[in-house]
């Protein structure tokens, strides 16, 4: 299947290349038409997929290397919370683990169901998947 999607791609850019011009849904309908209709409608879901998903290894890049930076930024604190305990260098980058266990369910059971209650507003996940882009980005770009 592989290689079927592979040949009907490239059968849809060199024939919206090449061929005549016509109105279509989405480019890959520019393959030949021995390729069924059906593979070309999956080639096209796949594509808007990978739409979606094109920003997923950047945010890991970027995100992986924050967690060598809290360390060094610990090794810069005090560590001291309210003289009760202390908190170690290493020990600082446990707390995005610890906002996601806390945050996901407020989240999931609090305020996306009372955004759709009192503001009207339905978090689709496509919408939240785009609001949680624009906060990492938003984020990443106050880190510096």
């Amino acid at each position: 299947i592989l290689f079927e999607v592979i040949w009907c791609t490239w059968s849809a850019i060199k024939n919206s290349l090449t061929g005549p011009k016509k109105q279509v849904n989405h480019w890959i309908d520019y393959a030949d038409a021995s390729y069924p209709p059906r593979l070309r409608e999956d080639i096209a879901c796949m594509f808007r997929i990978c739409l979606v998903l094109i920003t997923n290894p950047i945010f890991h890049l970027l995100f992986e290397q924050i967690h060598s930076s809290w360390t060094y930024q610990g090794e810069r604190l005090d560590g001291n919370v309210l003289g009760l305990f202390t908190i170690l260098p290493d020990q600082i980058s446990l707390i995005n683990p610890i906002l996601c266990v806390i945050l996901v369910p407020l989240l999931v059971w609090g305020i996306y169901p009372a955004l759709e209650k009192f503001c009207g507003i339905v978090m689709l996940p496509l919408t939240k998947s785009i609001i949680g882009g624009f906060l990492v980005a938003t984020s990443f770009f106050m880190y510096g």
